[in-house]
């Protein structure tokens, strides 16, 4: 014999029941494919880890570093993607030095085509310094920070620089020169394998004459230079990517951090172009790099600068290189 039916109200009930539970488990993303993530949501977020990192600024006593005075235009949300990982580096090192726990979030920029991509960063480099705060006995700040919408790729890029800038302040140990280096290496062997696509190049050229006593900021102002360079080429393959103008008072305020930030956006650029190319093969790894100065680093950045001069002359040759296929 066959149980009675529950009474109407009781099944109604359930029903209720049942859909409160789904709208509990699916309601971030519902409300996701609802409202897209905007520039002013994320430049909001970016105001909110700010705000934890001025509070831990204050309670270590570490000076306030000045505003960022880069200027940047035509930011896409590949390149917010980018800069927010850069931030989440920073972050993840600052938090392992007074956690020694390290996070093993993937740091890949991948293909983010969305800004939606890059909340889960932001808010992983919330995390991150919420972490170092409750270690000290700090009270998360609020989450509360009005959405501007007014606000632009372009300013949560700049945000996102600003706070990176002050993280790498408050490292017990600072950016070291052989890191910069690692990423500068990195680089080139990108732009290694781009220019392999063409038999006319030399892939990887002798390095340029060692110069000793270089500074931080030469070494910017070099990778800077190739920065444009791959601009260059990519907008000669109807490819977009930002612009960056630093001030001068930017340039001559440069740390090993800052140049550190710039080479890490610069091979994200490189691998951005790389991506394009079908069947193309992967750069080699690079490990541990033993000490370096500045001036390394300036002639590694030499080294690609080359390649890029290289590169820019074969894509100019051929603009549709890739295998006639059309360009984003």
């Amino acid at each position: 014999m066959e149980p009675p039916h529950p009474p109407v109200a009781v099944r109604r009930s359930r029903c209720l029941v049942t859909a409160a539970m789904l709208c509990a488990v699916m309601g971030s993303s519902v409300s996701a494919l609802a409202k897209p993530v905007t520039s002013g949501d994320l430049y909001a977020r970016v105001l909110v880890a700010r705000r934890e990192l001025e509070e831990l600024r204050r309670y270590m006593g570490y000076p306030k570093c000045e505003p960022s005075t880069i200027a940047v235009d035509n930011v896409s949300p590949r390149e917010i993607h980018t800069m927010a990982l850069v931030l989440l580096a920073s972050a993840d090192r600052v938090g392992f030095e007074h956690t020694r726990q390290q996070s093993s979030t993937n740091r890949d920029p991948g293909d983010a085509t969305a800004l939606d991509d890059t909340l889960p960063v932001i808010n992983k480099s919330i995390e991150h310094l919420r972490i170092i705060k409750k270690l000290y006995g700090l009270e998360p700040s609020s989450d509360e920070v009005p959405v501007l919408d007014d606000r632009t790729t372009a300013d949560v890029f700049a945000s996102l620089v600003a706070a990176d800038r002050q993280l790498n302040r408050m490292l017990d140990r600072p950016v070291e020169s052989r890191e910069v280096h690692r990423q500068v290496t990195i680089a080139t062997l990108y732009a290694a394998k781009l220019l392999e696509q063409f038999n006319t190049t030399t892939p990887l050229p002798s390095p340029p004459e060692f110069e000793p006593n270089k500074s931080p900021a030469e070494v910017y102002a070099r990778l800077l230079r190739c920065l444009k360079q791959v601009r260059q080429i990519a907008s000669t393959m109807e490819v977009e990517m930002l612009t960056l103008e630093p001030s001068k008072e930017h340039l001559s305020d440069v740390e090993p951090g800052d140049v550190l930030e710039l080479a890490m956006v610069l091979t994200a650029q490189l691998q951005h172009l790389h991506s394009l190319v079908p069947e193309i093969d992967m750069p080699e790894e690079v490990y541990y790099v033993d000490r370096k100065f500045p001036s390394h680093v300036y002639q590694s950045a030499g080294t690609l600068e080359q390649q890029l001069a290289e590169l820019t002359r074969a894509v100019r040759a051929n603009p549709r290189w890739l295998l006639g296929n059309p360009m984003p």
